[in-house]
């Protein structure tokens, strides 16, 4: 059974966060790894069958989800990355399942406003809504208030997501009283190492360099963007870490990358992704061995035809980069098969989600 971070430190680290993003000590629980404690959450009814995700999803959850025995099923829009929320509760039933929204989608880039999230949370009084908020720090809003005050709505943060480091996936959860204490009972507790608690204390106090780590990935997007687009290649910007990039040959595209150890990941396998690519933004001198590499490579490999072009897509203006309020990819290179992950199944005992 996952456990809950205790002792004095784990007090001093709750306390920071309350502080951080303005909401009680009763209202929030940390966590040390973001796929165990999902697939912990998911296990909080014997009821549930299935996880139900309004868009696509990371392998990640799809990997907790089926820990917990559960099936994801993905509803989708008419395009990745439409953010109108009737097009997908039209296609829902009344259900008393889990509904999981990462606002930003962490494929997609696709968000929905506070007013989509409450009418999500009104349609289904019975389902627990999950909000992964991971690139809350790109995007600016959060469900927070909604969380505080209803006991089925749980919103998932990262320490670390501000600051680009992806090998940790600490991270914490805002719901209501009655729900953090039903996960507590549940879930259980867990000591924190000196080196964890050290980058959980690194990262909620760093509020210049996440600013600073804010401001680089958002100038070197619409830089990067921008010269993309002068080559003849598609992409778009979104209110996260990375561009997402639509080339003519995934494959072609993503080998030649690779020979230069230029990290870069495919999403043809995904939902309505299909010739799409996601480049993970970093530092400019990084940025720029991208770009000159893609001086080289031969150009009938990213040039769409004028059939498959589409407008250039800068960031809504919904979307932009606040001060930071909290901090929480893997990069994959196989390009000849279809990324999507099929877990284990394990079984695990089920507990009863009260209301």
């Amino acid at each position: 059974m996952l456990q809950k971070v205790i002792t004095k430190q784990h007090e001093d680290i709750v306390s920071l966060v309350a502080a951080h993003t303005q909401v009680s000590k009763k209202n929030i629980f940390t966590f040390l790894d973001f796929t165990s404690f999902l697939s912990e959450l998911l296990k909080l009814s014997a009821n549930w069958s299935h996880l139900i995700s309004i868009g696509a999803v990371i392998p990640e959850v799809a990997i907790a989800a089926d820990r917990a025995n559960l099936e994801t099923k993905e509803l989708l829009g008419k395009t990745p990355f439409s953010n109108k929320i009737d097009q997908f509760l039209i296609q829902l039933e009344n259900i008393n399942q889990p509904i999981y929204l990462s606002n930003p989608n962490r494929i997609t880039g696709g968000n929905f406003s506070l007013k989509d999230i409450n009418k999500i949370m009104n349609s289904f009084p019975d389902s627990l809504i999950i909000i992964d908020e991971y690139y809350f720090d790109f995007f600016g809003i959060t469900a927070n208030s909604l969380a505080k005050e209803n006991n089925n709505v749980v919103v998932l943060r990262s320490f670390t997501s501000a600051f680009g480091i992806g090998s940790c996936d600490t991270g914490y959860a805002i719901a209501s009283k009655k729900l953090i204490e039903q996960i507590e009972y549940l879930v259980g507790q867990k000591t924190i190492s000196a080196t964890i608690r050290k980058s959980i204390l690194a990262t909620i106090f760093n509020d210049e360099a996440s600013r600073l780590y804010l401001k680089e990935i958002n100038n070197e997007s619409l830089r990067v963007a921008t010269l993309l687009n002068k080559l003849g290649v598609q992409s778009r910007i979104v209110a996260g870490d990375f561009l997402l990039i639509r080339v003519k040959d995934p494959v072609s595209f993503g080998n030649f990358l690779i020979k230069y150890k230029i990290d870069i990941e495919n999403l043809d396998g995904y939902p309505q992704m299909k010739k799409y690519m996601k480049y993970r933004i970093q530092s400019r001198l990084s940025n720029d061995k991208f770009l000159d590499v893609l001086n080289r490579m031969p150009s009938h490999f990213y040039t769409m035809s004028k059939k498959g072009l589409s407008a250039f897509s800068i960031r809504r203006s919904g979307e932009n980069i606040i001060k930071s309020e909290s901090h929480l990819g893997t990069n994959k290179t196989d390009f000849q098969n279809n990324n999507r992950i099929d877990a284990n199944k394990m079984n695990s005992n089920k507990k009863v989600f009260l209301k």
